[in-house]
């Protein structure tokens, strides 16, 4: 490990420009590796301080000196082999870094082998719970194999815009040639597509519903075209469903394709399929059903799992990387949040701060799936009940506010501080500019969150916002700032930051129940703060780049429709609010014009519909 240490600290050496050693540095805090001496792990722990500190990498002489005072004989002996060592630059580097890498994931991976070994033959005690048996030498193995993971590229993370110039003009051309290429991965429902033109890699979509809402048929709708007409591999945790379950419902959706309705033959029921209760014509009929979903080269792969044990978004990411690995996975779907294990680190009494944690690690799941290359996450998650009441008497649209995971919110009527003057929250509109400790921000979203529960928070000045029990302020605590959920504020112990002639804090006075009113929030970028009522307000940080929902009630279901909406939208304009066809005997979702429909028109117009595709 000294040349990687060579390679870090600033020899004053002419054939060494010092932007080379602070781009070392970032690569090693960006991915660090292990430091398995004790005075090698002190030398880069003072290395890291120090560039945190003045952005640049430390002399060997400031070094020197550090440890001398310190008396540190070992690390002081160390730097002397260091200084022997050769420098390392660029692209040999990163070559080196790797390197050194793949030796620690290799040492490491024995050393998990061992211990599984030994849980397997005698029983292992890990974090004080006894571990013995085959069961639970293979869950151990799979709660370690995250850190055995290797990304298949070198996928840039980080760069200097400005000099991407090159690379940017390419990605357009390629984009207006390919369009396949710049597109995502579509549902096969026009309306949605359109739109939204495909789930593209490191996106993040979230499908919600309340219960028997179509949620699960939804997504199981997408991958079925993927895999059928778009050629995209699709990895899906089943957490609510069994595995058999699901595999009977895609080898039914697969007696509606367009293959078997030119040659006139009816879908088969999934229930009859279920229950064993087919006719002989069509038991001969779903054999050639079987047989072509099995074995036709056109398809491509549906991996489903559906574990016995709880799953975190870190063991999903773990088996779709390992999937990945021998076929490329296009699109990861878990099904569903509510279900998904928060990690250790972020388990919480409290339901909404695990699922916020959720929703956010599988957001980073999307962003650096196989070491930044990205994939697309479909999410499926459960409306509140509340929401589904208000949905009832919206004509089936439903407010973000009924997502289980989405009330931080405050007052209507609430003044933002914005570029052009003061504004009511829910008159802020996108692109507006909010003001933030660091600067104006632009505001990415607004959202109008229905009627809930507030509490009114005082300071001693005389400050007052009202906000619900969820909503997190900006405080003062130990001398750090922090965020802090207005159900945990105590008065006269925490200092809440306040946005006066300048940024100062003062003590909380109360806090105390304000009734039900109607709240709304907004999403800005960079550290996602907004000045609201003289504090700093937390915002309604919504990690989903789309947000979908399936409405249904009992006449939807006698017309065999479901209502889509389009709650929110990143990149793309919003899809109006429509009707979808659902045929419950065989659970396909499609089009009310699909090409479904068509199936006593004639075939050649059927034909060229499908050439077109």
């Amino acid at each position: 490990m000294k040349q990687v240490l060579r390679s870090v600290i600033d020899f004053q050496e002419t054939s060494i420009p010092l932007d080379a050693l602070t781009d070392n540095l970032r690569t090693l805090i960006e991915r660090p590796l292990s430091w398995d001496r004790l005075d090698d792990k002190k030398i880069f722990s003072f290395v890291q301080l120090h560039f945190k500190n003045h952005y640049e990498a430390p002399s060997y002489t400031t070094v020197r000196d550090y440890f001398d005072k310190s008396n540190d004989i070992e690390v002081q002996e160390r730097l002397k082999d260091v200084a022997a060592g050769k420098a390392y630059i660029r692209s040999n580097f990163h070559y080196l870094v790797k390197t050194k890498r793949e030796e620690q994931h290799l040492a490491k991976g024995r050393q998990i082998l061992k211990e599984v070994g030994e849980i397997w033959s005698k029983g292992l005690t890990v974090d004080k719970k006894r571990l013995s048996g085959v069961n639970d030498g293979l869950h151990y193995l799979v709660d370690r194999l995250p850190e055995l993971m290797i990304a298949d590229g070198d996928f840039q993370t980080k760069g200097n815009i400005r000099e991407d110039g090159d690379i940017v003009w390419n990605e357009y051309c390629d984009a207006e040639l390919h369009k396949e290429r710049a597109w995502g991965h579509f549902t096969g429902i026009n309306e949605i597509d359109k739109k939204c033109r495909g789930i593209k890699k490191g996106e993040l979509w979230i499908h919600a519903g309340f219960a028997s809402e179509l949620k699960t048929t939804f997504a199981l709708n997408w991958v079925y075209n993927l895999m059928t007409w778009y050629k995209v591999n699709t990895y899906y945790a089943s957490l609510e469903m069994k595995y058999a379950h699901i595999r009977k419902l895609i080898y039914t959706m697969h007696s509606t394709h367009t293959r078997f309705k030119l040659a006139k033959k009816l879908p088969l029921e999934y229930r009859k399929i279920r229950d064993g209760e087919l006719t002989p014509k069509e038991k001969t009929f779903f054999q050639e059903v079987v047989k072509d979903l099995v074995e036709n080269p056109e398809y491509c792969a549906l991996d489903v799992h559906s574990p016995e044990r709880d799953m975190t978004i870190d063991t999903i990411r773990t088996d779709a990387e390992v999937l990945h690995k021998k076929k490329e996975v296009g699109l990861v779907v878990i099904d569903h949040g509510g279900l998904v294990e928060a990690r250790r680190a972020k388990q919480n009494k409290d339901y909404v701060i695990e699922i916020n944690s959720v929703i956010r690690d599988a957001k980073r799941l999307a962003l650096h799936f196989n070491g930044g290359e990205g994939v697309a996450v479909l999410l499926l998650f459960q409306m509140n009940r509340q929401g589904k009441d208000m949905a009832d008497k919206n004509d089936g649209i439903y407010k973000i506010s009924a997502l289980s995971y989405s009330n931080e919110c405050i007052s209507k009527g609430t003044l933002i501080q914005c570029i052009t003057g003061f504004k009511p929250i829910e008159e802020v509109q996108i692109g507006d500019s909010v003001w933030s400790r660091s600067g104006w921000k632009r505001v990415l979203d607004t959202f109008d969150q229905g009627k809930q529960e507030v509490f009114n928070v005082k300071t001693h000045c005389g400050l007052k916002i009202e906000a619900t029990s969820s909503h997190r302020l900006r405080i003062l605590e130990d001398g750090q700032v922090s965020w802090c959920y207005v159900r945990d504020l105590v008065c006269n112990k925490h200092r809440v930051l306040i946005q006066d002639t300048e940024v100062s804090s003062d003590f909380v006075k109360s806090v105390t129940p304000a009734g039900i009113t109607e709240t709304y929030d907004i999403e800005v970028g960079g550290d996602h703060e907004y000045a609201s009522a003289g504090f700093f307000s937390h915002n309604c940080e919504r990690s989903a780049d789309v947000i979908t929902t399936t409405y249904l009630n009992d006449d939807l279901r006698k017309l065999g429709q479901t209502i889509l909406c389009n709650l929110k939208n990143r990149d793309n304009p919003k899809f109006d609010p429509f009707r979808a066809k659902v045929d419950f005997a065989t659970r396909r979702i499609h089009n009310l014009n699909a090409i479904d429909e068509l199936c006593n028109d004639d075939d050649s117009e059927i034909e060229q519909m499908l050439e077109d595709v």
